[in-house]
């Protein structure tokens, strides 16, 4: 699908329909100047006057229906991107939230935002994982070697074991990663040389309208991965 084409056909509607209300403003003062005339009780200028306003209407309609024909063919849906966007709205992505428990009010209210948004994906920690009983590390591994994409949140409190080994396991899988920074000092000491060098989403976690800017931002890379990931499959 092309933007550009969206765009034409708009500015062609809108502009279409101005030339309509143009011609039927012109038509309608036309009538006032011959009623008030008493031309218009002559059946000669009568009758002219309805032929000339059919003539105009019909010839606009027929000007907009061409116009706006070939506008709707330049606008182009492949069978691929079809397929693809079918896809996303069928399939249910797993994606795993790495977090410390100190941040866990912000990871609460970051989850609730992201499934209100989209239906698309499943949002998920180990916390939700894990079974009392369970073999912590074993079920970390697989749960996270059963996700399709990883969010890691990083903060001064995120420094933990486990937020650790969540995060070596999302590297050592080869798992997408989405960083998340929360700034709650002017220092980024704490943030991990390799995520540095990352593009990471850095908010203030204590506000609700950064909350609903993470989740637009992770659920916008996420289409955008998911997209990106179907392509090539679609080519071979």
């Amino acid at each position: 699908m092309k933007k550009n084409s969206w765009k034409k056909f708009l500015m062609h509607l809108s502009e279409s329909t101005s030339l309509i209300a143009i011609l039927v403003s012109l038509l309608s003062i036309v009538f006032v100047i011959f009623g008030r005339s008493g031309y218009l009780e002559n059946d000669i200028f009568r009758s002219f006057a309805i032929g000339l306003s059919s003539m105009v209407a019909l010839s606009t309609i027929g000007i907009f229906i061409r116009n706006t024909r070939k506008q709707i063919q330049n606008i182009k849906f492949s069978a691929k991107d079809l397929d693809l966007y079918s896809k996303m709205l069928k399939d249910k992505y797993k994606i795993f939230i790495s977090y410390s428990q100190h941040d866990s009010n912000f990871v609460t209210q970051l989850n609730s935002e992201l499934n209100a948004k989209t239906p698309r994906y499943v949002f998920y920690t180990g916390k939700d994982a894990l079974l009392l009983g369970d073999n912590i590390k074993e079920k970390l591994s697989h749960t996270i070697d059963d996700s399709d994409f990883c969010i890691v949140v990083i903060s001064p409190t995120s420094n933990t074991k486990y937020v650790k080994f969540e995060y070596e396991l999302m590297k050592d899988k080869e798992k997408p990663i989405i960083p998340i920074v929360l700034r709650e000092n002017k220092s980024n000491d704490y943030i991990p040389a390799d995520i540095k060098e990352m593009y990471y989403l850095s908010i203030e976690p204590d506000t609700k309208n950064q909350i609903s800017y993470a989740a637009t931002s992770i659920i916008n890379t996420l289409d955008k991965s998911v997209l990106n990931a179907q392509a090539p499959r679609e080519q071979s």
